[in-house]
């Protein structure tokens, strides 16, 4: 359907072009859908250009060391590379990553002095 867009802007302005006298007509005729579609064309491109920011940063976030942990325990160190099988979790009250038996040490702690 884009391309039946293309030809409808060629047509107009041939006709401009052709017929200066017209002008006016074709101006009102694209002014209609400027308004009908303009604020949506712009919040679609502003929306395209912070999503392509972002997504540079993320590739920039992505691109480390590969030496790098990904997960990495705050409470005993133990990272991904120490242990293949290792699970970690996000805690739900201090937002920190921990190894799965540390996670289970802090809520025991947790529990036991509530």
């Amino acid at each position: 359907m884009k391309w039946l867009g293309w030809i409808t802007a060629v047509l107009l302005a041939s006709g401009v072009f052709m017929l200066p006298v017209a002008w006016p007509a074709t101006a009102a005729a694209v002014a209609n859908f400027a308004i009908a579609f303009g604020p949506w064309l712009l919040r679609t491109a502003k929306q395209r250009q912070f999503a392509a920011s972002r997504r540079r940063e993320f590739k920039a976030k992505q691109a480390r060391d590969p030496g790098d942990a990904f997960h990495r325990c705050a409470k005993c160190g133990k990272t991904d590379h120490d242990d293949h099988d290792a699970v970690f979790r996000v805690s739900s009250s201090d937002g920190k990553e921990y190894c799965e038996p540390c996670l289970e040490a802090i809520k025991a702690d947790a529990t036991s002095g509530a």
